[in-house]
């Protein structure tokens, strides 16, 4: 999506480019609303806190290494999945890696994209929290609940909360995350929603994936592959599911700034349970999710993924994952 205010910027000063292509990707079509001035100095703020490089070791709570006859990570000695070490930031894990782990290509491109995707919930925090701002002041006279809800959320843009719900809603992100890492062959990536998206369109995160479409005519033609987005309301509030339902319903009708919306919920019981569960174990990196019901995790992939998936592509996830 073309961005005035975001081309201008590289014109007056040259930062990375990924912090530009990912703005843009995370703002969509509220990049207008943040002047050039505030995003000058939200990249320069981003380029400054995330300086650290890949190729360093790091100190954490946990143990990263790489066993490179077997292939295999672990972390404390337990084996992960690169998935699950890199969404385990979600869950507040810190992971820690010495040079050995750096002699290995995979090692490093561990390394690589853990940074990268540290660099990226920092970007997007400090952005959601300008635009979250933003939008608080300009819908104050319009409706005042609206602008709390705005200023609810840049409060809460650049912490962890330990609110049951906002950690129910990190935990399915990074369960998808570690999906969209250790399947690449699906092709889907995931992204949190804005403020604009998870006030106006009730939106906890978006999936979005590029599907293969048959060429029409002869059979050298040439496959297209047309993106698709689809935004994902979470709760564990399973008594306002109606309420949800009209909300989604709404927001559709309005035009939302992606090709569906899915409503999925956990039982707060069933999912405290598991959290309580994993906190007992040690909290190990794959996080509350395998400690949930297998029933429970083939209804919510399903929930998130079965607008998006062929039903080949589905019943692989559900076999490799949900077992």
């Amino acid at each position: 999506m073309e961005s005035l205010a975001l081309e201008s910027s590289l014109v007056k000063k040259e930062f990375a480019p990924e912090l530009v292509t990912r703005a843009e990707l995370f703002l969509g079509e509220q990049a207008t609303s943040l002047s050039e001035e505030t995003l000058l100095a939200i990249y320069a703020e981003v380029e400054a806190y995330t300086k650290k490089e890949p190729d360093e070791e790091r100190v954490g709570d946990c143990t990263v290494s790489y066993d490179k006859y077997k292939k295999t990570f672990l972390i404390n000695g337990t084996q992960a999945t690169f998935g699950q070490l890199v969404a385990s930031r979600h869950l507040g894990v810190s992971l820690g890696y010495s040079k050995e782990l750096l002699s290995s290509g995979e090692g490093k491109r561990f390394a690589k994209i853990l940074t990268q995707r540290e660099r990226e919930d920092y970007l997007d925090g400090v952005l959601n929290k300008a635009l979250a701002e933003k939008l608080s002041v300009d819908t104050r006279k319009q409706d005042l609940l609206k602008s709390k809800a705005y200023e609810a959320i840049a409060e809460r843009s650049m912490e962890k909360s330990a609110q049951a719900g906002v950690f129910a809603e990190s935990v399915i992100i990074g369960v998808v995350e570690t999906i969209t890492l250790d399947r690449p062959d699906l092709g889907v990536s995931v992204i949190p929603a804005n403020a604009y998206q998870d006030v106006e369109e009730k939106i906890d995160f978006i999936i979005e994936t590029r599907e293969k479409r048959r060429g029409v005519g002869t059979v050298t033609e040439e496959v297209a592959q047309e993106a698709r987005s689809i935004g994902v309301q979470f709760t564990i509030n399973t008594k306002k599911a109606e309420h949800k339902a009209e909300q989604i319903a709404k927001a559709k009708e309005r035009g939302a700034q992606v090709d569906d919306i899915v409503y999925v919920a956990i039982d707060s019981k069933i999912l405290m349970g598991a959290v309580a569960a994993w906190e007992k174990a040690g909290k190990p990196v794959s996080g509350p999710w395998q400690f949930l019901s297998r029933e429970t995790r083939i209804a919510t992939l399903k929930g998130i993924f079965g607008g998006i998936l062929t039903p080949e592509q589905e019943q692989s996830l559900l076999k490799t994952i949900a077992a």
